[in-house]
């Protein structure tokens, strides 16, 4: 392998072809079967080791990642929550694969922070129909009774207008 490994991909079917090529050593003469089974332990070894170094960068990675996703709840502005969880989440992907269960659990962990963030702004949203709506139907009942005051005589309806006034 080149010192430096830009497809982890394939340097992780790298191991595993030659763990089965270890395994395979049974139809190669025993005089050169011990040489060869040295080689390819010291090459999945060394492997074993580049590969466990790079999923702990992965994970240290996504668990920064995770951190700032627990941020965003702290965020009162959507588009930001919003384009600042899309840039979260193409770096998640930039990152690549790192140790199966790590991976699945800190993904459920971000996507929990995510979508926490998405539901705070979803019931600040609500909060702010439910006000406006109050307030429309208030000045929908405080029209209807300026409409009302046709009917009253000048002296009555000018003194709940002024009560009316007061409302608005």
């Amino acid at each position: 392998l080149p010192e430096q490994v830009s497809d982890w991909k394939a340097a992780g079917q790298l191991r595993q072809k030659l763990g089965d090529a270890l395994r395979s050593l049974d139809s190669v003469d025993p005089r050169t079967r011990t040489a060869l089974a040295r080689q390819l332990k010291a090459a999945i070894d060394g492997l074993a080791t580049r590969l466990d170094a790079h999923a702990d960068e992965v994970e240290a990675a996504k668990r920064r990642l995770l951190t700032r996703a627990t941020i965003l709840q702290q965020q009162s502005d959507g588009r930001a929550v919003a384009r600042d969880a899309r840039e979260l989440q193409t770096q998640w992907t930039a990152l690549g694969q790192g140790r199966r269960g790590s991976d699945q659990r800190l993904w459920k962990e971000f996507r929990a922070a995510v979508d926490a963030a998405f539901g705070q702004l979803d019931a600040a949203r609500k909060q702010r129909d439910e006000q406006s709506t109050a307030m429309r139907t208030q000045a929908e009942n405080l029209l209807a009774e300026i409409e009302a005051l046709r009917d009253d005589d000048a002296h009555a309806a000018k003194a709940r207008l002024r009560d009316i006034d007061a409302r608005w």
